[in-house]
């Protein structure tokens, strides 16, 4: 695919950008969410090296989560495009 096009609506046709519609009748809301894990890099090292705060959370590898049952067995940072724009998830991709 090439980057004038966009993935059909339906059916197997690709659609150019130009026809393009963001208020597609059947899709009410769209946001994407970057989750990175990692065994090296800790949330805040992730964030640095993107130049983003995580805002939809973040772990450390050796919490406690689960009701206390479970240890993260890595590190956790995510950035949710969820809220920030309502121009759907083409107008909310920051990266």
């Amino acid at each position: 695919m090439t980057d004038d096009r966009v993935p059909p609506k339906s059916g197997g046709q690709i659609m150019r950008e130009e026809e393009y519609e963001d208020s597609y009748g059947t899709c009410v809301e769209t946001f994407s969410t970057l989750r990175i894990f990692s065994d090296e890099l800790g949330p805040e090292e992730i964030g640095r090296v993107l130049g983003l705060e995580a805002n939809d959370g973040s772990f450390r590898k050796g919490e406690v989560h689960g009701g206390g049952k479970l240890r993260r067995k890595a590190n956790g940072w995510f950035y949710s495009t969820k809220g920030l724009s309502d121009q759907g998830i083409r107008g909310g991709i920051l990266i």
